[in-house]
């Protein structure tokens, strides 16, 4: 999981350096990133797309360009 956060944090920031222009004018560019563990327990991929996409929604309500880890459920 260390090694995804890294990634993760590797590309929101090379994203935020990004600079897109358009008719002279230059707009600046962020991501906000949800990232969870694949466990044994998921029923499927919509699971843990769907504790990722959390995330995401969590990482934009605190301010946005971040990146948010969502713990897996406990096993049980």
């Amino acid at each position: 999981m260390a090694r995804a956060q890294a990634l993760a944090e590797r590309i929101r920031a090379d994203v935020e350096a990004l600079r897109l222009e358009h008719d002279g004018r230059s707009f600046g560019v962020t991501t906000s990133i949800g990232l969870t563990e694949l466990t044994p327990e998921d029923s499927g991929p919509r699971e843990v797309m769907a504790r990722a996409d959390e995330g995401s929604y969590i990482a934009k309500s605190r301010g946005r360009n971040r990146v948010v880890v969502v713990p897996s459920p406990p096993a049980g």
